[in-house]
């Protein structure tokens, strides 16, 4: 029996504040039998397993890579869309947004771009842009997961107090 293979792969993106698996797909290889016997018995097996790998072979590969793709487009799928990324910090005044803006990454790497923003409870964002921040900074190329805040997310807490009647004190 030769060596059997599998893989998966697919792509994380970050959409409409929230993330999704896309792109998703799978090989499968169950292997080769390949007996190679001798004599009239052996020519028979051999014959066997060379119809195996040329008919049922596929159809058991085609079904694994079928399977695996629909189990992490589903399970994956249900687990992004059960992560809350909004919680609320004073009832009736403000909560914090986290979702998703983008996502980079590869084999040794994973950024995740949050929105980090404090807002009142209709959503209202401050009347200032959200800055634009590199992804990933490779001043720490040795880290696997970066995460990078601005002084943007402290503006947007003192926005929506300030707004609620509920900042005692300037920040400057």
């Amino acid at each position: 029996l030769g060596p059997a293979s599998l893989s998966a792969s697919g792509k994380l993106v970050a959409n409409k504040d929230e993330l999704s698996l896309t792109s998703v797909s799978a090989s499968a290889n169950v292997g080769h039998f390949q007996p190679n016997c001798n004599g009239i018995a052996g020519s028979f097996i051999n014959i066997i397993s060379g119809l195996f790998d040329s008919t049922i072979k596929h159809e058991i590969d085609s079904t694994l890579q079928q399977q695996i793709t629909g189990v992490l487009t589903g399970e994956v799928a249900k687990i992004l869309t059960s992560i809350k990324w909004k919680f609320p910090l004073e009832k009736g005044v403000a909560s914090v947004d986290f979702s998703p803006q983008a996502v980079e990454g590869g084999k040794e790497h994973l950024s995740l771009t949050l929105k980090a923003a404090v807002t009142d409870p209709q959503g209202d964002m401050p009347p200032t842009p959200s800055p634009t921040i590199p992804a990933w900074s490779p001043d720490a190329g040795h880290a696997y997961l970066q995460v990078v805040l601005s002084s943007w997310s402290l503006s947007t807490y003192a926005y929506t107090y300030w707004r609620a009647g509920r900042l005692t004190d300037h920040i400057t």
